[in-house]
């Protein structure tokens, strides 16, 4: 699993954050099928949620 952020300036006062997530589940062919139909939405719903407290957090 691979995660990484970029901090990008986005305008006045204002910096963008890109949050990435590269990540293979194992088992072949049962681990791909898995990250298709569950992992990916799993983890999107996550690093989303993750990142909206973080922004509210930041903006106190």
């Amino acid at each position: 699993m691979q995660h990484e952020h970029q901090f990008i300036e986005c305008g006045d006062q204002m910096t963008c954050m890109r949050d990435t997530l590269r990540f293979e589940a194992p088992l072949g062919l049962l681990g791909w099928v898995t990250e298709r139909l569950v992992l990916k939405r799993y983890m999107q719903a996550f690093l989303e949620s993750r990142n909206r407290k973080l922004k509210d957090m930041l903006e106190q």
